[in-house]
């Protein structure tokens, strides 16, 4: 009486779970919505649903082409707080014939946090395909449910095929998840295959042969790969290749996914109708929602010949509940028909699904009938998938004379193949004639190189002899779902590189997401080939090779710009690298607002110390600072522009001369194009110049609207460009205390801007006065950030876009300073940064560790002003 007991105790928690669905099919009648499995009565506990708590393997449809019963291993893994113990374990059929499954838990009697257990799943001799699902529960009520489908085929159909999961698993924040990816291996010469399996590093393996652990395949058995991961989301690309020949492979895609989406899993693969009476013979098929969202809308859509009934499955389905309808057909031939699955995400985005019934008249009837073996969903572009359609001939009468379906018809993407598609193969000529009980198989190549998802129908006609012998026509069909996933690309050991002309860096490429075996060849193209070079040019990438180094080599002519190195594949543009060549700066000029003055000190174009400091010029409180050739840029905080000339050799600035009289607040030059920053109008406004080439003048302003809105009224402070992005920082007028904040807009070809946002650094900000200083430095994003008497630099990680950042912290263990006052300039000089502090007579250099864009800060021996704003090297 314990099963009947725990029965009785479960049922009352079925809301939220398959358990008492599975246990009532066993021991009494009952119909599935009198509890959860009601579309609209379904219930759930939460989105994170008990299934996250211990969790079952997913398992992929696979096929049995004997008459031989078979085991798969699935893995229990337990993600709770506390052991698992007082396991129990159900199993229900749900289409097909009815199955004495056995279950058999290894070494589940006590599962630790954090652990997993092995289920031995025997399956009996079957005459159809069909499915059945397996439950493990415990006493407290944590339950987890796995659909096991399978088709049934009177040949073997492929030399070899991994099965493809038929949904993505869902997965929490933590824990670990398993899939079960049968292995089928038509007899071939060899009866042990040594398998090489090509898989992520983040995801584990073992290899099943009839419920054994193995090292070797081995063919006439059904073996299978048991990964098992933590990894909460992300595509991930399966491969086995057998010795001793290395041709033989196959591949499988598993999808893992921790958004809020509903996973509707379909208990039913190929299922059959026998007889299609249109009363005696049905299906029953059960869905479940495994994801961690309510699916909204759920609805079933079939057509003549199938009807259906008892149908739960027409509203909303619960996380972790279930529903189910029959399926009947009546038809005096045999032949297939499509059953759609929709739901909604809650977003209210259309999801559908596909089931295939079979349906088999009388003795007396005549019809072939199709089984798909593979699967075309989420095929990865440019990557060929294969699938293989059994057609077996289950009527009484021979047909003849097959046509198919012509597959660029149908789509462009689609061709047939024979490679390793097991005998007998079926002639697509014309002349492919069944017997009463033959089948033929056929293979067909589906390669995208355009993102799709849809569905075609693939259907064949034959000939047969009448009661009269004269020939008649069949026909059947079958609908094949379709979907690819655009996951190749490729990374960066670093997406932002710095280097000072004449220097060179190397950087790692590597696949961000899953390749196949074929080759993959991505070209690397320079902007400026001349003074930016990038060796090697291509680089060929596999799964087996999925990373190569590329080395970018600047001349001592290479313009100090911002670079974009673009990567392709054939038609496919894949992640750029950004490439910034810094000048070799041998000067450092220094803005003095208190002192009206602008010293140079000699920089050694390495370290943070600065040296032989001299007055440049004075008269003007010098606070902004930028150059073009031979020519300085300066004014006051809030004032006209000078264009100055610059002798390096004498370190004497002179010739000063007034190019905008307006209340310029901070200026940045990129190229011929000078901007800055005006507090004169209301809100402010951002301005572009062009600088004339022989003389340096400014010619040509105009105000760049599309800023204007996100200028407001607050203090513009210093301009920034990098990766043809422009960065102004500000600083709130109205707030006690004020806070900082950043400004971001792109630049066109022209150097108009365009899309023009925060950047949300202020986060760091808590009290006081916030500095004005912006530097990017490979990836790394720096802010001067002042509160209170405490001095720090921050930095954030720059996203690969320029446009947002994240993980933003001190970048220093110290303050710099301790004292009230502001830093206010932050310069770059090859790695090292420096900044200005505007109390004393203090510049600082930090040196940035290249791992992860900390800073470690000295005084840089620059003396001989009092205050300083701004500095600029050259």
């Amino acid at each position: 009486m314990k099963f009947l007991s725990i029965f009785l105790k479960q049922r009352f928690y079925c809301s939220a779970h398959l358990v008492t669905q599975f246990l009532a099919v066993m021991l009494i009648t009952v119909t599935l919505n009198s509890c959860s499995g009601g579309s609209q009565k379904a219930q759930s506990s939460g989105l994170i649903g008990n299934n996250s708590l211990i969790s079952l393997s997913q398992v992929a449809p696979f096929t049995i082409s004997d008459d031989r019963s078979h085991t798969l291993v699935l893995q229990l893994n337990n993600n709770s707080s506390d052991n698992l113990s007082d396991l129990s374990l159900a199993t229900s059929n749900y289409s097909g014939a009815p199955l004495n499954v056995s279950l058999k838990a290894m070494n589940c009697t006590n599962v630790a946090t954090g652990g997993n257990c092995l289920i031995a799943v025997t399956i009996p001799p079957v005459i159809n395909s069909g499915s059945f699902a397996v439950t493990a529960y415990d006493d407290q009520h944590r339950a987890s449910t796995a659909f096991v489908n399978y088709t049934k085929t009177n040949t073997a159909t492929n030399i070899l095929n991994l099965g493809q999961l038929s949904n993505p698993i869902m997965a929490q924040a933590s824990g670990n998840v398993s899939a079960v990816l049968p292995v089928l291996i038509t007899p071939t010469q060899y009866e042990y295959l040594s398998a090489q399996l090509n898989i992520p590093s983040r995801l584990s393996s073992q290899f099943f042969c009839e419920g054994a652990r193995v090292t070797s395949l081995r063919a006439n058995q059904l073996c299978q790969v048991l990964l098992t991961t933590n990894v909460n989301s992300g595509n991930f690309n399966i491969e086995l290749m057998y010795s001793p020949t290395s041709t033989l492979k196959t591949g499988s895609l598993v999808q893992i996914d921790n958004s809020l989406n509903p996973n509707v899993l379909i208990g039913g693969n190929n299922i059959v109708i026998n007889p299609a009476n249109g009363s005696s013979g049905t299906a029953s098929i059960t869905l479940l929602n495994a994801g961690l969202a309510i699916a909204n809308n759920l609805n079933v859509q079939i057509s003549s010949p199938l009807s259906i009934s008892n149908n739960s499955c027409n509203g909303n389905l619960a996380v972790d509940a279930s529903c189910s309808f029959d399926l009947h057909a009546t038809s005096q031939l045999n032949g297939q028909s499509n059953v759609i699955i929709s739901y909604q995400n809650p977003d209210g985005t259309l999801q559908t699904q596909n089931l295939n019934a079979i349906y088999i008249a009388n003795n007396s009837s005549t019809g072939a009938q199709i089984s798909v073996i593979g699967s075309f969903n989420s095929t990865i572009l440019n990557t060929p998938s294969v699938m293989t359609l059994n057609i077996s001939n289950n009527g009484n009468r021979a047909l003849n004379k097959f046509n198919f379906s012509q597959l660029n018809i149908l789509n462009p993407y689609l061709s047939y193949t024979t490679n390793g598609i097991a005998a007998p193969i079926c002639k697509t000529d014309g002349t492919q004639d069944l017997p009463s009980g033959s089948s033929c198989n056929l293979g067909v190549v589906y390669n995208p190189t355009l993102q799709q998802n849809g569905t075609f129908n693939w259907g064949l006609n034959a000939e047969y002899a009448g009661a009269t012998n004269q020939s008649q026509s069949y026909n059947s069909s079958i609908t094949i779902p379709y979907s690819t996933v655009d996951t190749l690309n490729v990374g960066y050991s670093n997406n932002f590189v710095t280097l000072t002309q004449g220097e060179s860096a190397t950087v790692t490429v590597t696949e961000s997401s899953p390749l196949s075996d074929y080759p993959v060849i991505v070209t690397f193209t320079s902007p400026d080939p001349a003074n930016l070079t990038i060796s090697p040019a291509t680089c060929t990438l596999t799964s087996s090779t999925p990373s190569c180094n590329l080395t970018i080599i600047t001349t001592l002519n290479s313009n100090p710009n911002s670079y974009v190195v673009t990567a392709t594949t054939g038609s496919k543009s894949l992640n750029s690298l950004y490439v910034n060549v810094n000048k070799r700066m041998t000067l450092a000029i220094i803005a003095s607002q208190s002192q009206s003055r602008l010293t140079i000190c000699n920089y050694s174009g390495s370290g943070t110390s600065l040296s032989s400091c001299s007055t440049a010029n004075t008269g003007t409180p010098f606070v902004n600072l930028a150059y073009y050739e031979s020519y300085i840029y300066t004014g006051p905080q809030n004032g006209n522009v000078l264009r100055c000339i610059l002798n390096p050799v004498t370190k004497v600035i002179n010739s000063c001369t007034t190019q905008i009289t307006t209340s310029a607040y901070g200026f940045v030059i990129q190229d011929n194009r000078f901007y800055y920053a005006d507090t004169s109008t209301v809100p402010d406004s951002l301005h572009k110049c062009i600088i004339e080439s022989t003389t340096g003048a400014l010619t040509n302003c105009k105000t760049e609207t599309a800023a204007s809105i996100y200028l407001g009224s607050d203090t513009p402070n210093r301009l920034l460009i990098a990766n043809s992005i422009i960065y102004i920082s500000k600083m709130t007028n109205t707030t006690t205390p004020k806070y900082g904040y950043v400004i971001r807009c792109q630049l066109d070809q022209s150097g108009d801007v365009y899309n023009c946002g925060s950047l949300s650094v202020s986060t760091l900000i808590n009290s006081g006065i916030t500095g004005r200083g912006v530097a990017i430095y490979n990836q790394y994003f720096y802010f001067a950030n002042g509160y209170s008497n405490t001095m720090f630099i921050s930095k954030c990680l720059l996203a690969v876009d320029g446009l947002s950042v994240s993980n933003c912290e001190n970048a220093t263990s110290t303050a710099i300073i301790t004292t009230a006052g502001n830093l206010v300039g932050l310069g770059i000089a090859n790695n090292n940064l420096f900044v200005n502090y505007s109390t004393g007579a203090s510049v600082f250099g930090c040196n940035i560790r290249e791992s992860d864009g900390f800073l470690t800060c000295v005084s840089s021996g620059a003396s001989g002003f009092s205050g300083s704003n701004n500095i600029l090297f050259w």
